[in-house]
């Protein structure tokens, strides 16, 4: 990528944009995006990189994503165990 420019500090601040780029993303509440509903399979199913079990998750898997009975069981003992108002 940075053999296209000429110097090193162009390539270096080019690097450094892009990594303030993704880094100004990454302390972002995933449920806070629109399409946090995707996560909510992961979510029920524990998966390791799915976002944490919250309240509010609770609340968007509820309301926005489309469950199969297994996962609506899951949501259901989730809402039990985290104290969450049902939704």
């Amino acid at each position: 990528m940075c053999r296209r420019f000429r110097s090193a500090p162009a390539c270096g601040v080019l690097l450094l944009g892009l990594w303030a780029l993704g880094a100004a993303g990454c302390d972002r509440d995933p449920w806070d995006r629109k399409d946090a509903h995707s996560y909510c399979s992961a979510m029920l199913n524990q998966r390791p990189w799915a976002p944490p079990q919250t309240c509010r998750a609770v609340g968007v898997c509820a309301n926005e994503a489309t469950l199969t009975a297994d996962e609506e069981a899951k949501l259901a003992a989730m809402i039990k165990r985290l104290g969450c108002t049902p939704p």
